[in-house]
C-alpha cells in the first residue's frame, strides 16, 4: 500500500527535518494569504466538504491549495503557528476516509497533543471513530485497535513500540501526519517510523517483482 506523509511543521525549523527517508516536497501559504488572515480580514465563508461538519470550518483559499498539494504526494507543509496546519491535516483526513476508504495515523509528540488533536478531529469530522494511543493503554488492547482503527492520534512511541512487538504495520495506513515535524532529527522516533516505512515499502515491492519459478 503506498502511504502519504503529511508532515507539519512550524514556520523555521530548529534543525533540519530528518523525515525523508521517504520523497516530500515542501509548502507554504501565499504572503498576501497570511497578511490577510493575521489582520483578520478574512471573510466568514465556511467549508464544504465530505466528512467534515457543516459550518465547522472557515474555507480559505491556501489552506485549500496546500490541502490538493497533499493529496497528491507527501508534503512538508510550513506555516506560522496560528494559520491551520491541522486544519489542512483535517482536510486531507477527510479527503483520505472518502474517497480511498482509508486508514490515517497521526502522530504528535506528547500526550496533551494527542488528545488535542484527538477532540479536533472529533468535533470536526462527521464519521470515523478516533482511536488514541499513549502509554496508558494496554498493549494488547492496542493491537485489536489497530485492526479496527480507522484514525489512530498517537504518540510516535506508543507507535514505533507496536511496530517492533508486531502488533501493526505503518503501510497499513493511506496517511500519516506528523505533527511538529522540527522534532524529526537524530534518534526521534518520527524518523525512526519513517525509515520502518521505507524498509517496509521496500520489501514488499521486492516479494511483488521478484520473478516466480515454474515447476513442470
Amino acid at each position: 500500500m503506498s502511504v502519504s506523509f503529511l508532515i507539519l511543521c512550524m514556520e523555521e525549523p530548529i534543525a533540519p527535518v530528518a523525515i525523508a527517508h521517504t520523497r516530500s516536497r515542501s509548502v507554504s501559504a501565499d504572503p498576501i494569504a497570511i497578511l490577510i488572515i493575521q489582520r483578520g480580514c478574512s471573510p466568514h465563508v465556511f467549508l464544504e466538504q465530505d466528512l467534515i461538519k457543516p459550518g465547522a470550518i472557515e474555507s480559505r483559499q491556501f489552506q485549500l491549495k496546500i490541502a490538493e498539494e497533499c493529496l497528491s504526494e507527501s508534503t512538508l507543509v510550513v506555516l506560522p503557528t496560528g494559520l491551520g496546519k491541522t486544519v489542512i491535516a483535517l482536510i486531507v483526513i477527510a479527503k483520505t476516509l472518502g474517497v480511498k476508504n482509508g486508514k490515517v495515523l497521526f502522530l504528535a509528540p506528547t500526550k496533551p497533543l494527542v488528545d488535542q488533536h484527538a477532540s479536533f478531529l472529533a468535533e470536526n469530522l462527521t464519521e470515523g471513530t478516533i482511536t488514541t494511543f499513549t502509554g496508558e493503554v494496554k498493549p494488547e488492547q492496542r493491537e485489536e485497535l489497530w485492526k479496527e482503527s480507522r484514525i489512530i492520534v498517537s504518540t510516535p512511541q506508543v507507535i514505533e513500540n507496536d511496530l517492533d512487538a508486531g502488533r501493526g504495520s505503518v503501510t497499513d495506513f493511506d496517511l500519516i501526519v506528523f505533527d511538529e515535524a522540527h522534532r524529526a532529527v537524530g534518534d526521534y522516533a518520527y524518523v525512526r517510523i519513517a525509515a520502518k516505512y521505507s524498509l517496509q515499502k521496500a520489501v514488499s515491492y521486492t516479494h511483488l517483482t521478484l520473478p516466480t519459478k515454474r515447476i513442470v
